[in-house]
């Protein structure tokens, strides 16, 4: 705006002020002095000067449109990614409560497999399949969660209150203490060691012989161990 009224002022007169004082001595037969004192005011009118004030002035005329234009454009394009994040944000909350709650119900289900398997009720296929299920509901809980983190840091940017404080925030959250603590909380009391740890026992039916009550941490020692009795 400022700009337009830059231009437009070129067909505006001008006037000057001026001042002029003098004084004269002259020397001869008899001296005498002379004071003068002048004031004017000199007013110019501009009438032509081969347009280039009214193209100057058109020219800032459509600057100031476009100012305009891309204004309501960028508080047009913010209030369509605040709204559109607003419902994301709302949307992921739901989201990592439902899939809190998977985690929580699939760690129940491999507790109440692995038990059963320990007592001889289930089979290993089941615990193993149990076991993928929790890590499949713990891969889209975090999922979840990262959407949610991302997704807020964005509603925040929109609306132009994005601070050095939420990045402390978001600091604290990756904290290894916090994250142990909270996966804990997550998995209903379970541990990482709980849920890898199983112990697979040989039995009869897989290797033909009779049935072996050690405790193997693992099909492939109970593999190895059936085939040093073999070989013995």
């Amino acid at each position: 705006k400022e700009d337009v009224y830059s231009k437009r002022s070129g067909h505006a007169p001008t006037v000057d002020l001026g001042a002029e004082y003098s004084k004269t001595n002259y020397s001869g037969d008899s001296t005498s002095e002379n004071e003068s004192t002048k004031i004017g005011i000199n007013v110019t009118v501009p009438l032509f000067s081969g347009g280039i004030t009214s193209s100057q002035e058109r020219q800032a005329r459509f600057n100031l449109q476009e100012a305009e234009d891309n204004s309501e454009l960028a508080l047009r394009n913010a209030l369509r990614e605040t709204r559109q994040y607003h419902t994301k944000v709302t949307s992921d909350v739901a989201a990592v409560e439902a899939r809190a709650m998977a985690v929580r119900s699939s760690a129940s289900a491999y507790r109440s497999m692995k038990l059963g398997y320990e007592n001889g009720l289930r089979t290993v296929t089941d615990v193993l399949a149990t076991q993928r299920k929790l890590y499949q509901a713990r891969k889209d809980f975090t999922e979840s969660k990262y959407l949610y983190i991302i997704d807020t840091l964005h509603l925040k940017k929109s609306a132009g209150m994005l601070a050095a404080n939420d990045l402390e925030t978001l600091n604290s959250w990756l904290d290894a203490n916090n994250t142990q603590s909270t996966q804990a909380e997550e998995l209903g009391g379970l541990n990482m060691d709980e849920i890898d740890g199983i112990k697979l026992k040989a039995e009869t039916k897989v290797f033909g012989e009779e049935a072996n009550k050690s405790q193997h941490k693992s099909l492939y020692e109970a593999f190895k161990a059936w085939k040093d009795e073999k070989k013995n």
